[in-house]
């Protein structure tokens, strides 16, 4: 592992020194696309407000003092 970073380190200080401009590979860039952006956080929204309301929902149905004597 440690042989592949320094050859890579090596090359890509090679290639810096000859005037080239470093460019990743177009696969490299193209992971996420904006429709799954967009909706990434929206997913996420929708989970943090079911584990809030899921218990909130059960502990306004029952009394302060069964709650108080779960706790």
């Amino acid at each position: 592992m440690r042989a592949t970073w320094v050859f890579t380190v090596a090359s890509l200080s090679v290639n810096a020194r000859a005037g080239s401009a470093l460019e990743s590979p177009c696969p490299i860039k193209a992971v996420w696309d904006a429709p799954l952006l967009a909706g990434l956080p929206a997913v996420g929204v929708a989970i943090a407000v079911l584990g809030a309301l899921v218990p909130a929902r059960s502990a306004a149905r029952m009394t302060i003092a069964s709650a108080l004597h779960i706790e």
